[in-house]
């Protein structure tokens, strides 16, 4: 009992607080009543864009709405009434032209609302409200001016088949297709088998032939090794040839500077000779002033005489 009675006083202590919460909570306050891009509609809007786009056969409009001036001028006057709207006190009413043209704007192109908001110049939610009620309107006046399609035989007969006839008969299609498709992939196999057994053969092929060229690869290598061992044989021969060059040629340096020694010994003896010569001269020319020196003085004997 003393449960129940403190879950009582707590319910109540919480709807006491919520409701005093409540009262305190205030509204929060619009900051303003429209935005600045669409109170600029006064200036320029839709209706001024349309009569923009049909001063002159340019093809802007045709491009803009997807059909002729005339035609919207139909479709305008034929679902008018229905989506007109009345001025109020607060602010005027979006011109069913611009409705329309919204509507036809956002059905030719896909974009989003906020795209055409910033395009017509107010807000997304009126043009989910003007493309709803135009798109109603056109389908209860254009109902009866839509041709529907005639049906075929074929149509009856697939409205009265059963569905479960149809599901079977779409299985058996595709079973009968996916059969076909296995067909054609076992004989794919079969083909890609027989390609695999002919690289098969060519790569025992190409494997007969590389042990061929390593066959003669180690010959070449075996020929290679004694071109090699007959050349350092030849190099050792050129080695021992060239030894015995340097020794003939020392031999020859040495024969040479004994020629030289040679030459200088007969240099000397020559200059020994032409002093000895040199010498005999003198002693020839003493001994001719000694006879001329005699014959004088022989002379002079005989002139005393």
């Amino acid at each position: 009992m003393d449960k129940r009675k403190r879950l009582a006083a707590a319910a109540a202590t919480v709807i006491l607080l919520g409701g005093e919460y409540l009262k305190k909570k205030e509204r929060r306050r619009r900051r303003w009543w429209m935005v600045s891009l669409y109170k600029s509609r006064k200036t320029y809007n839709a209706t001024d864009l349309l009569y923009d786009l049909t001063r002159e056969p340019s093809g802007y409009f045709e491009n803009f709405c997807r059909m002729s001036a005339a035609d919207f001028e139909y479709l305008l006057n034929l679902i008018g009434p229905f989506i007109a709207k009345q001025d109020t006190n607060m602010r005027k009413c979006i011109p069913i032209q611009e409705r329309l043209a919204v509507t036809l704007r956002f059905l030719a192109t896909g974009d989003k609302f906020s795209s055409l908001a910033y395009l017509f110049k107010f807000s997304k939610s009126t043009i989910a409200t003007c493309i709803m009620e135009v798109c109603q309107a056109l389908i209860q006046e254009l109902r009866e001016e839509v041709k529907k399609e005639t049906q075929t035989q074929e149509m009856v007969e697939n409205e009265n088949t059963l569905p479960y006839q149809k599901i079977v008969a779409n299985l058996s299609e595709e079973m009968a297709g996916s059969l076909q498709i296995l067909e054609n992939v076992t004989v794919e196999t079969a083909g890609s088998l027989q390609i695999l057994e002919n690289v098969t053969v060519e790569t025992d092929g190409s494997l007969q032939i590389l042990e061929n060229v390593t066959v003669e690869t180690a010959g070449s290598m075996q020929t290679l090794e004694n071109v090699t061992v007959e050349t350092a044989g030849s190099l050792q021969i050129v080695e021992n040839e060239t030894v015995e060059m340097a020794e003939r040629l020392v031999a020859i340096e040495n024969e040479t500077v004994e020629m030289a020694d040679s030459l200088l010994a007969v240099e000397n003896e020559t200059v020994e000779m032409a002093e000895s010569l040199f010498c005999v001269e003198n002693g020839t020319v003493a001994m001719a002033d000694k006879m001329t020196f005699d014959n004088q003085l022989k002379i002079a004997c005989f002139d005393n005489n």
